[in-house]
């Protein structure tokens, strides 16, 4: 069994620990577990991936454990999963990340590795290859790259070439209710009381909560294809909750304005 520390927004430890397996109930408003990822590229700018026993691709890291720095887990996880000693003075620090209830720290380091002289833990991986970043992005587009893995992959590559992500675009978001889903990284969802939008790097997909047979069900009312840009993408977006957000607080009004037998006139389009 292993017990785990439970770590703050600020990415420190606090006084108080989960064991494993830890549900989304064992953690308070902030709160978070922590893993430590490590991405290794060799000179001819490809990376090292594994695939696991699910058929699925990701790089190496896990749980950080109780007591353990970020550090001291990724160099331990490393050895575990792909019998690869790595130096600490080469290892490149990237910071941590929160886009959900794992709060992921991100290393980085160059290095040529000799495949044939990898052993891999059969419980983590049944094979161990380099990778280009296009061939990563594929796996990550059709689902095949490990979620959490994949999500540090966007922040690595923002680190290596400063361009802005996905991940950019949900950061500034953050402040409204914003996640990515379980099945996909490749676009978002923020929600405004009964609407929901789909967040890509080039689409808007806007969703309306609606009764159908006494359920409530998301049906689609605008959608937006082919944005050329982040900034269009950020700005399209602003509008949106501009306007979503006046819809919803009329619709307040006008329901608080009707109990007190006032009458409120607002157009809201169905």
């Amino acid at each position: 069994m292993e017990v785990l520390d439970v770590y703050n927004d600020e990415g420190k430890p606090i006084n108080k620990t989960v064991t494993r397996p830890c549900r989304d109930e064992d953690f308070e408003l902030g709160e978070h577990f922590a893993v430590s990822i490590i991405f290794i590229e060799n000179n001819n700018g490809e990376f090292l991936v594994q695939k696991t026993p699910k058929g699925d691709y990701s790089s190496t890291g896990g749980h950080i454990l109780s007591g353990e720095t970020p550090m001291n887990a990724v160099i331990r996880e490393t050895k575990e999963e792909i019998g690869l000693d790595i130096s600490k003075e080469k290892i490149e620090e990237l910071g941590f990340r929160t886009f959900d209830l794992p709060l992921r720290f991100l290393f980085y380091l160059k290095k040529d590795v000799d495949i044939n002289k990898v052993k891999v833990d059969n419980e983590e991986a049944v094979s161990v290859e380099w990778m280009s970043k296009d061939s990563i992005n594929s796996l990550i587009e059709n689902g095949n790259f490990k979620r959490g893995h994949a999500l540090l992959f966007r922040e690595l590559l923002k680190y290596k070439t400063g361009e802005e992500s996905l991940n950019d675009i949900f950061t500034k978001y953050k402040e409204y209710d914003v996640k990515y889903p379980n099945d996909s990284i490749n676009y978002f969802e923020l929600y405004i009381e009964k609407y929901k939008i789909l967040v890509s790097l080039n689409s808007i997909c806007i969703l309306k909560k609606k009764m159908f047979c006494k359920k409530k069900l998301w049906v689609m009312i605008n959608e937006i294809k082919d944005i050329e840009s982040t900034n269009i993408l950020c700005e399209r977006l602003n509008r949106i909750i501009k306007k979503y957000e006046r819809k919803c607080w009329y619709g307040k009004k006008a329901n608080q304005d009707s109990k007190k037998g006032k009458k409120h006139y607002c157009i809201i389009k169905k």
